[in-house]
């Protein structure tokens, strides 16, 4: 557990620490439900972009049957968790509504980090990991 976090870049641990940052403390609660619902609207694009990248890459169905099936259960949940939750609670609480909209679209600000960066790195033909440090030596 964790072998790798120090050659992880921030923008690859931001989505769960945002995630965290807002269960942890009660005035978030409904900014994660933002955030849930937005990565549940997002969900079946990236399983299925996963599962057509395994594809081109030589990878037969069995390789690819859990991105298939994600990507097919999660448009059958992403209704129930965006109407369900995110929008059952603004209509029960309609102040909570500019919360659940800041959960979503912090969500969409750190993933277009994320993005941005592996991108970069990939045009420059550069790993996104960050270098390993020598044994003994922490940042």
């Amino acid at each position: 557990d964790g072998a790798y976090l120090d050659l992880l870049p921030g923008s690859t641990l931001a989505e769960i620490n945002l995630m965290s940052f807002l269960g942890f403390h009660r005035r978030g609660r409904a900014a994660m439900l933002g955030q849930i619902a937005m990565q549940e609207i997002l969900s079946p694009a990236e399983d299925r972009a996963c599962g057509q990248a395994l594809r081109r890459l030589g990878f037969g169905d069995d390789a690819c049957a859990y991105f298939d099936r994600t990507a097919a259960d999660a448009r059958q949940v992403t209704s129930s968790a965006v109407f369900e939750m995110a929008e059952g609670q603004a209509r029960i609480d309609p102040a909570l509504g500019r919360d659940i909209i800041l959960g979503a679209r912090s969500m969409l600000a750190v993933q277009e980090r994320l993005v941005d960066r592996m991108l970069d790195c990939w045009r420059r033909g550069k790993p996104s990991l960050l270098p390993e440090r020598p044994a003994g030596q922490s940042g």
